[in-house]
């Protein structure tokens, strides 16, 4: 903690027995008794999000979330062969942030490897649907500006790639008399796909903790095991960048699902056009961090929100997976997440540093409770913050 007990972020400024809130949009300035917040903090976050910049951003995210279906349906409906539905919204997405588009598109491979998209056919998007759809992004009434595709990516890029992830998942939302229907009104069931993601400020928040005590190092080699659209491995390179870092980075990231891979290399690809220069080697696969092939490496620093499957969601393969990869500290039920953490934590470097989410049941249920037994002898005194319950638990 700072001196003088004050705990900063761009938004909250928390002393002792007051908080001061500041709005960035407006520079308006409020302080509110501590006591009052924590008593009603539910009521408090919902004060925070009026007039912030949070609705502005679900309004973006509705208006892609659209265009892309509408891509998708238009790509199916066509005669002619068609690009992967995804490679080419993303590369139409990178089209956006050049200055002549249609000069961009002629030079249609340079963007492929500009942006880390996996190589396809660009010949096959025709001018006018080109120059449509870069028209299509700034009719947005939630965007009276010009979308700028690397700030779009890191304020909504997390949830805009897990909507899009679910759109994969399920089949083209048909069209309606008068078009695609209102896509906040049409969201789909992430819970039931399996599709979560970590918002933003808490993704910097752990990765800022994590990165600090190894600023030191010549060079850092930092993984996401279940990266999903790349969000910690993205606020990784921009930690490092606001502070300074001078030596070699290293990242590597890994999920099991091939649309996510393809997000994560394009979210990596534009946060790096901000930081050009700088020596970053980085690799994203789609692959099972569980295999042998890929833990042989040892890491300064992992990030990650795994999985949150309950044992009654797993399949009896997952079951006996996750016995054998917690040995002795398997007991009871536990969360699939319980096993990424203990193969994590077998492949930190020296000093190295674990930043992971975790669900509620594996800090203070009893299914939980062998596997936090057994590896406390293993695992540092930490601080937990518990979100849902707004206390802090001490391991």
């Amino acid at each position: 903690m700072p001196p003088h007990g004050i705990w900063r972020c761009s938004t909250v400024c928390a002393r002792v027995f007051c908080i001061r809130l500041i709005r960035r949009n407006s520079g308006s300035k409020e302080t509110l008794e501590r006591q009052s917040v924590e008593s009603r903090l539910a009521e408090f976050l919902r004060y925070l999000e009026l007039d912030s910049d949070s609705q502005k951003i679900v309004g973006v995210i509705d208006h892609l979330i659209r265009l892309f279906r509408r891509h998708r349906t238009t790509l199916r409906q066509a005669n002619a062969p068609s690009p992967p539905d995804l490679q080419s919204f993303l590369y139409l997405l990178a089209i956006t942030e050049e200055e002549d588009a249609i000069g961009a598109h002629h030079r249609g491979e340079s963007i492929i490897e500009k942006y880390s998209l996996s190589d396809f056919d660009p010949t096959q998007l025709s001018d006018d649907y080109v120059l449509r759809f870069n028209e299509d992004v700034r009719l947005s009434s939630a965007s009276t500006r010009r979308l700028v595709t690397p700030l779009t990516v890191r304020h909504a890029g997390g949830a805009l790639f897990q909507e899009a992830h679910a759109e994969i998942l399920s089949d083209p939302i048909q069209m309606t008399l008068f078009g695609l229907a209102d896509a906040a009104r049409q969201r789909l069931d992430l819970s039931k796909l399996g599709v979560y993601y970590t918002p933003p400020g808490l993704a910097r928040t752990l990765t800022e903790i994590a990165i600090e005590p190894h600023l030191n190092r010549d060079v850092i080699r930092i993984n996401d095991p279940a990266c999903g659209s790349g969000i910690f491995l993205c606020e990784a390179i921009r930690v490092l960048q606001r502070r300074k870092y001078a030596g070699k980075v290293v990242l590597f990231g890994h999920d099991i699902s091939f649309p996510a891979v393809q997000m994560a290399r394009f979210s990596i690809a534009c946060a790096l056009l901000d930081w050009p220069g700088h020596q970053v080697d980085w690799k994203v696969e789609a692959a099972d961090f569980f295999d042998a092939l890929i833990t042989k490496h040892r890491f300064d620093v992992i990030l990650m929100n795994p999985p949150f499957l309950s044992w009654e969601a797993l399949t009896s393969e997952q079951r006996e997976f996750v016995r054998d990869v917690l040995e002795d500290k398997y007991a009871g039920r536990p969360d699939l997440s319980t096993a990424f953490i203990q193969e994590s934590l077998t492949h930190l470097s020296p000093g190295g540093t674990l930043a992971t989410l975790l669900p509620r049941g594996v800090l203070d249920s009893q299914r939980g409770r062998r596997w936090r037994e057994a590896s406390a002898p293993t695992l540092p005194k930490v601080p937990c913050v518990h979100f849902a319950a707004s206390r802090q638990l001490i391991n």
